[in-house]
């Protein structure tokens, strides 16, 4: 295995000091109205670790749909990131679906300042795959569902290289979650 960049996961501690997966909390973090600034301190604390190891191995962040569709959150985002290359944005296929004409003119923006962009979560939705041709990430990172039988079921192998095919077709890396 190949380990080409590293995501960058959100924690928060419980009462007891145990970290908590973000489906345990995410939810509560969007009906406060905090997804923002819970987007903006995992930037900014990743901003600090690459401050500290710029020859680090690229490390990728998951943004919130609010995030892409603020444009002062874009904003911000995009003078913060100028320049840094061993950094890789993220939004999941559902949310590109839905929000295609907003994330391609993000992932313009955030290309013109040095990340990379990708899609993750590729290939679950039923909608097809059409948006990369406008959109054309860097990578899409194929679902870890398509990937965990894929030694053992013949159709899965059939729909993951179909993928691939059609991302490398573009031009596009995929990647296996």
């Amino acid at each position: 295995q190949l380990e080409l960049q590293r995501e960058i996961l959100a924690r928060i501690l419980d009462k007891s000091g145990v970290p908590c997966a973000a489906g345990e909390f995410l939810s509560i973090v969007k009906e406060l109205g905090l997804i923002l600034d819970l987007d903006r301190a995992v930037v900014t604390q990743t901003l600090a670790y690459l401050a500290q190891n710029p020859n680090c191995q690229p490390l990728t962040i998951n943004l919130s749909t609010a995030a892409v569709r603020n444009r002062g959150f874009q904003d911000w985002l995009v003078s913060e990131v100028d320049g840094i290359g061993n950094l890789n944005i993220e939004l999941n296929e559902v949310s590109v679906l839905n929000n295609l004409d907003v994330v391609a003119r993000f992932r313009d923006r955030i290309n013109k300042a040095g990340p990379g962009f990708g899609v993750d979560n590729f290939g679950i939705h039923p909608s097809g795959f059409s948006y990369l041709y406008k959109l054309q990430p860097d990578y899409v990172k194929i679902d870890g569902a398509l990937i965990s039988e894929i030694d053992r079921n013949a159709e899965d192998r059939f729909f993951v290289s179909s993928l691939i095919t059609v991302a490398h077709s573009l031009e596009i890396k995929a990647y296996a979650e």
